[in-house]
């Protein structure tokens, strides 16, 4: 009873306070409410970016499935919707890369098993173009002589010298001295004749043609040999059909020409004309050129392997995020509609709050200006005394702010009340709280 705490209530002098701290109490309802409704819209706006965001993922990775299973191993980090479509946001360089020429990267660059390949070898020079037995093909090759014999055998027509010179050259040796036809022996000048038959031009024709035959024979197989051994050891991701193709044109178009120039050479009067293989060269040489870009381009990136894991990386995903640009457009100007809203939202809400900070201030100022703990103990003094309770009263403690003190008249604190007393005193302290607050605001 000697440390009561005050209880602060308004006096009768203290309405106008009191109203005006109503209407400041309502208006601070008020604006309560809409900091409140402003508080739901935020939080619907930001669960807005959340099913935006969510909407996003399932978009990003559906539409992409393909391509992530095909580069499984580029996707580290990325293999939860969460992961990759962050990894889409975050790429700065979206790019449409060649996916073949990607897929080539990716089959090298992450198998273990590859290894690097022979380039293709192209066919050189040849030297059979220039002798001078290959300007004879399309001629006649005659003797010019103008013996007895000679003449005979130009009666004869043309080709006479051809079957004579073949024959002689074939059985003139086995024939001891005897035709080979009649086995009459034969003159003793005959191969004096022979001889005078065929001039030095014709002979020199005859020497020359014949190397052409062997160099030509020579340089054709070495070629065939050198083009066919290009496809001993080649990378599985090569195409050869449109090189076998026409290798084997080429062999076909070379054992026509053999054929042709071993008719020439038994016949050289005979004129004839070559298959053109130069053209199938060329064309052969631009599949090797082709054919090498993939070998090289392999052989790269065996040799850098590692960085070839990581530019195989970098390049998917700026792929990736080159085919989701329709769809990270569309996010972002989502995501820049709604933070707009929510930035409107959230000054709003803080300028309410603002607002009802200030209503707070104004209201709690009133009341410690004009609530008061003097006016208790007057209002229940009073009541102590209306009620026949003369032998105790409540006054403010000295020394010590908005406290009371329960004494008797003689001002010793009352120690001793009956129980009565303690009840009445006791109600009265309630009642009071109820009319008041047991603080000043």
């Amino acid at each position: 009873y000697g440390d009561l705490k005050g209880v602060f209530i308004f006096g009768e002098e203290d309405i106008e306070a009191k109203k005006k701290i109503a209407e400041l109490t309502d208006e601070k309802k008020r604006k309560s409410d809409e900091r409140l409704a402003a508080l739901e819209e935020y939080k619907k706006k930001t669960g807005g970016l959340g099913s935006v965001l969510t909407q996003f993922q399932d978009t990003c990775f559906t539409k992409t499935a393909a391509v992530r299973k095909r580069f499984d191993k580029c996707m580290d980090g990325k293999k939860q919707k969460k992961g990759f479509a962050e990894a889409v946001l975050a790429e700065t360089k979206p790019t449409d890369h060649d996916l073949t020429e990607l897929e080539r990267l990716y089959d090298v660059a992450f198998d273990d098993s590859a290894r690097a390949y022979p380039e293709f070898k192209k066919a050189g020079a040849t030297t059979y173009g220039s002798l001078p037995g290959e300007d004879l093909l399309d001629q006649m090759i005659v003797s010019t002589s103008d013996t007895p014999f000679s003449r005979f055998m130009k009666a004869l027509g043309d080709s006479a010298s051809d079957w004579v010179r073949d024959g002689h050259t074939h059985y003139a040796g086995a024939a001891g001295g005897k035709c080979p036809y009649c086995q009459q022996k034969l003159p003793k000048d005959f191969e004096d004749d022979i001889a005078a038959t065929f001039d030095a031009q014709y002979q020199q024709d005859i020497r020359d043609l014949g190397q052409f035959q062997q160099v030509y024979k020579k340089e054709t197989e070495e070629i065939v040999r050198l083009l066919q051994a290009n496809t001993d050891d080649v990378m599985a991701s090569v195409d050869l059909k449109a090189y076998r193709e026409k290798l084997a044109l080429l062999e076909s178009n070379f054992e026509i020409n053999r054929q042709r120039i071993a008719e020439k050479v038994k016949e050289p009067s005979k004129v004839i004309s070559l298959e053109d293989t130069d053209t199938l060269l060329l064309e052969i040489g631009a599949l090797i050129d082709d054919i090498n870009k993939l070998i090289k381009a392999n052989n790269k990136v065996v040799t850098e392997k590692r960085s070839s894991k990581t530019k195989c990386k970098t390049e998917i995903m700026q792929y990736l995020a080159f085919q989701l640009a329709a769809e990270v457009k569309s996010y972002n100007d989502e995501v820049a509609r709604l933070n707009n809203e929510i930035e409107a939202i959230t000054k709003k809400g803080q300028s309410l709050k603002k607002e009802i900070g200030t209503l707070t201030t104004q209201i709690s100022e009133l009341n410690k200006h004009n609530a008061n703990t003097e006016a208790a103990i007057d209002s229940i003094n009073k009541i102590l005394r209306d009620s026949g309770f003369q032998g105790f009263s409540i006054r403010a403690k000295a020394d010590e702010e908005n406290v009371y003190e329960v004494v008797r008249e003689d001002g010793t604190v009352a120690e001793n009340l009956s129980e009565g007393e303690r009840n009445f005193i006791a109600f009265l302290y309630f009642y009071h709280q109820v009319r008041g607050s047991m603080n000043s605001e």
